[in-house]
């Protein structure tokens, strides 16, 4: 895979996903994140269409980090 290709399919993708997941880092304290994060994972899925890496970042990472670290938060607190 070219620079170009990998930069497109891999590193666009991972670094859009773990801006979406900087949402929740103060959603514990404002519950109304937690809608923005999922109209963002949404715009992910639209902007990735097609993207198997990046349906992979969605579907095992972006809709499961709401709850994990929501949880991570009730402990911590």
């Amino acid at each position: 895979m070219n620079n170009d290709k990998w930069k497109s399919e891999i590193y666009n993708p991972y670094n859009d996903a773990w801006k979406v997941i900087k949402i929740l880092q103060e959603a514990y304290n404002h519950p109304e994140l937690f809608e923005k994060y999922m109209d963002e994972v949404q715009r992910f899925a639209d902007t990735y269409a097609g993207n198997d890496f990046a349906e992979l970042l969605r579907s095992n990472l972006l809709l499961r980090a709401d709850d994990v670290i929501a949880k991570m938060d009730e402990v911590s607190a």
